[in-house]
């Protein structure tokens, strides 16, 4: 029996296929009878994310510190815990296609992520999507092909290939569980459904 009230993230490198599973997790929820509200990170709900979002496609965004896009980060996940409290104090599930993760993993070494986090809302239940960085590569070379976008600043091979390892050594999170991102879409599904349904 899933809870009303869950606070569900999905979380992993660029390509990993959070969106998709989002998208099947809350069909599924939603067959339940359950009323589901799917967020983001940076969200497009608030203004602090839509800059966010611009910014990572541009040149501007290239020229970033790290401080620089920690406090744009932070800012716009304060600005979207006050729309996911809502939800969740509505009895909804909320599925948050990444958060404070990403930037523990992107932008943060590993001293300082109890105390970065603790500054948010804290899940109920993490789920890594992890795959092999290559399929990661060649995942978003086809969907900035086929949405015709700009790559964006973090969609580096070198860059990600640190961020999927510092993901790897988040297993001290009680909350988070790591799941194997390139079994095929249904594959994967099914273990997130487990994992959600022993909540």
């Amino acid at each position: 029996m899933v809870k009303a009230g869950m606070f569900i993230v999905l979380d992993g490198i660029d390509g990993s296929g959070k969106s998709t599973q989002a998208m099947l997790l809350k069909k599924f929820l939603e067959d339940q009878g359950r009323k589901v509200f799917v967020s983001h990170e940076p969200s497009n709900r608030t203004r602090t994310g839509k800059m966010i979002k611009r910014l990572v496609k541009s040149k501007e965004g290239e020229s970033f510190t790290k401080e620089r896009w920690v406090f744009l980060f932070s800012k716009g996940m304060k600005e979207n815990n006050i729309l996911i409290k809502k939800e969740l104090n509505k009895g909804c599930i909320v599925i948050s296609d990444r958060y404070y993760y990403s930037t523990l993993a992107y932008q943060l070494e590993r001293k300082e992520w109890k105390k970065y986090s603790d500054k948010f809302l804290k899940p109920d239940l993490t789920i890594i999507l992890d795959i092999p960085l290559d399929v990661s590569m060649k995942r978003i070379e086809k969907k900035n092909g086929e949405q015709k976008l700009k790559r964006a600043v973090f969609e580096n091979k070198e860059f990600l290939k640190d961020v999927k390892r510092k993901f790897m050594t988040m297993k001290n999170f009680k909350e988070l569980k790591i799941v194997n991102g390139n079994m095929g879409r249904r594959k994967v599904f099914e273990k997130l459904k487990k994992e959600v349904e022993k909540r």
